[in-house]
């Protein structure tokens, strides 16, 4: 499976750098990058939504999407 290392690596600089509760506008552009990202591997039919709670120092996120069908992937070899 491909993974957008970019995008991860930018989601979690933004919590490690944010240790508060996150508010509405970090959720926002949360789901807004979780949304590109899955939209290339899935057909959604309910855009993601997140719940983030800090507890002992640490962040539970927890994602909940649904997608119709898994897109089909081809591997080009060069």
């Amino acid at each position: 499976m491909k993974i957008k290392k970019k995008e991860i690596l930018r989601i979690e600089n933004i919590i490690n750098v944010d240790r508060r509760v996150p508010d509405d506008n970090f959720k926002n552009l949360l789901i807004s990058d979780l949304k590109k990202l899955l939209l290339d591997y899935f057909e959604l039919t309910i855009s993601p939504e997140i719940n983030i709670v800090k507890r002992d120092g640490k962040f539970r996120v927890e994602v909940f999407f649904v997608a119709d069908s898994i897109k089909g992937f081809q591997y080009i070899k060069n």
